[in-house]
């Protein structure tokens, strides 16, 4: 995974272009040199020119993710916390990023025979859920991030209501609750907040 700072990935791209842009003008001036010199060809070839450099830089711009201070770039054997106020990050698979504020853990309301409990879920193992994002595009936003609200929402807390109606008691319900989900989603840890 190459994790590159804005102001070291913006120079490169632009030398980069900057040097297309040279190569483009230089093979313009070969190819207009072999033919009877015209200035309109010359203007429509710069014009040209300017137009795919400046469409490459905003495409570019646009298909390489980024991520913030606090951060967490995710591959499928590999978690990278940003340390820097902004970064480009390239690899390929293409990695999942974890937005700061979703690292936080995820609260999900139960409510069984009239008693509703608050349960709190913690991420602890953010690579095993590149496979789940992978399988699951719907859950992944544009900027390459996972919706975590979404995912308790729609795969944890189903599973947490079955279990919630195969407990036995409402005494050992929050604990048959967190035991059962701690097995059934191992890179999660689980713990109750009673209301």
């Amino acid at each position: 995974m190459v994790v590159l700072s804005e102001w070291i990935f913006q120079f490169l791209l632009v030398g980069v272009l900057v040097i297309i842009a040279l190569g483009g003008a230089l093979v313009a001036t070969r190819f207009s040199k072999e033919k009877k010199k015209n200035k309109r060809n010359d203007h429509i070839m710069a014009i040209l020119i300017s137009a795919f450099c400046v469409a490459t830089y905003f495409s570019v711009t646009q298909i390489i993710p980024q991520a913030f201070d606090g951060d967490l770039i995710v591959t499928e054997n590999q978690e990278r916390s940003v340390e820097q106020a902004h970064v480009r990050f390239i690899s390929l698979p293409f990695p999942y990023k974890m937005n700061e504020y979703e690292l936080q853990p995820v609260s999900m309301m139960l409510n069984h025979s009239e008693r509703e409990e608050v349960i709190m879920v913690e991420t602890n193992d953010f690579t095993q859920l590149t496979a789940f994002a992978s399988d699951n595009p719907s859950f992944v936003r544009s900027d390459r991030s996972v919706n975590m609200v979404q995912y308790v929402q729609q795969v944890i807390q189903p599973v947490a209501n079955d279990i919630a109606e195969q407990a036995s008691s409402e005494d050992e319900l929050s604990e048959y609750i967190l035991s059962e989900l701690s097995l059934q989603f191992p890179a999660h840890d689980f713990y109750s907040q009673g209301s």
